[in-house]
Formats: structure tokens, C-alpha cells, sequence
């Protein structure tokens, strides 16, 4: 996780920051990466939490299918997020997440990013409603290379 939070500082840092996004830098300080872990964030108010699992384990790695847990804005009749690449461009996606009783779930593949390369994810959530999770994964290759 440092180096998730350490990845993200140094990104805002490299490109310059503005007074506002100094202001960015501090709150993501406290970034919680959701890879197999409940993290909680405030959408459109709202207290909320969520996590992302996969069925091999505890690692998420490219490719594979991913599993996104949220609990929250019970009131919502619908939920929409933008999943994308935060470090490196990988298009976006648009997925709809359905009620599981008094939580939200969606099943989705996650592409193969550049071997040797961790990639930091973004979940955005669309209007009405409006916050950010963020989470990691790590490519077959470098996985394969740890002894």
C-alpha cells in the first residue's frame, strides 16, 4: 500500500501541482487501495465502503475477472461506475452494479496491462452520484518472476 500512495503522490507531484492540486495530494495521502481489502470513502455524502476480489486470492492479476463489492446509498435505485487506468490509459468502461439485498456487486474482466508494470485503478462513480475508489494489480509476468 506504500507504494500504491507513494505512486499516486508522486504523480500529482510530477506534474506540477497547483494550489488545488496540492489539495488533491493531501486527501489521496490517505488513499486505501480496495485490491481484496473494505475501504471506506464518502460518495455524495454517504458513507461507504468497497473492495475488489478476484478468485485466485489475495493478489489481483492481469488478466482475470474481478468481483466489486460495494455497500452503500441504500436510497440508490441504480449504480453506475467509470472503471480506468489512473497511471497509464487502458480506455474506461462503464459498469452497472446490481443490488445484492443492502449492498452492490458487478463481475467484470480487467485487462493485461504492460508486463513488469503495477497498475493503480480508478472507480468513478457517475451522476447522480459523484467519489472515486482506487485499487491495484499486478501483471502474470511479474508475478511469475517472485521466487
Amino acid at each position: 500500500m506504500a507504494t500504491f500512495i507513494g505512486l499516486m503522490v508522486g504523480l500529482k507531484w510530477f506534474k506540477g501541482p497547483s494550489d488545488n492540486q496540492q489539495q488533491e495530494v493531501d486527501q489521496e495521502e490517505e488513499v486505501c487501495d480496495a485490491n481484496n481489502q473494505w475501504c471506506e470513502q464518502t460518495i455524495s455524502g454517504h458513507q461507504t465502503s468497497m473492495r475488489i476480489s478476484t478468485p485466485e486470492g489475495d493478489t489481483v492479476i492481469t488478466p482475470t475477472p474481478i468481483t466489486i463489492e460495494f455497500k452503500g446509498l441504500a436510497e440508490a435505485e441504480s449504480l453506475r461506475v467509470r472503471m480506468s487506468g489512473y497511471n497509464m490509459y487502458m480506455g474506461q468502461f462503464d459498469i452497472d452494479l446490481q443490488r445484492q439485498g443492502d449492498s452492490w456487486q458487478a463481475n467484470t474482466p480487467l485487462p493485461s496491462c504492460t508486463p513488469d508494470h503495477d497498475m493503480i485503478w480508478r472507480i468513478k462513480f457517475l451522476p447522480p452520484y459523484t467519489g472515486t475508489y482506487y485499487f491495484t494489480s499486478t501483471d502474470q509476468v511479474t508475478e511469475e518472476k517472485i521466487p
